[in-house]
């Protein structure tokens, strides 16, 4: 069974160039981890500043162990205080 997580970010205002840099960081740094099966970033093509997280795991103790990586940290550290908004919310497969 998979775990995922979308979660809805939006750049504080003039912070969104810093943030699309952080958050392509922490995707090409996410995509190695063994527990990984899809972690993509979008952004809005209606509002520069919106991004979307959409984070497939194959459980959530892989998502665990992602939280628990260096390039995690340097997200909470870096991007997260340029969000104005962060909405995280979590799925999983109706079937196994």
């Amino acid at each position: 069974m998979s775990y995922c997580l979308i979660a809805m970010l939006t750049a504080a205002p003039g912070e969104e160039e810093r943030v699309d840099e952080g958050l392509a960081l922490n995707e090409t740094a996410s995509r190695q981890e063994p527990g990984v099966l899809d972690w993509i970033v979008y952004r809005s093509s209606e509002d520069p500043r919106r991004f979307l997280l959409y984070e497939v795991y194959t459980d959530a103790a892989a998502l665990d162990a992602h939280r628990a990586t260096e390039h995690f940290a340097r997200y909470e550290r870096e991007v997260v205080p340029l969000l104005e908004r962060r909405e995280p919310s979590y799925w999983e497969p109706l079937t196994g």
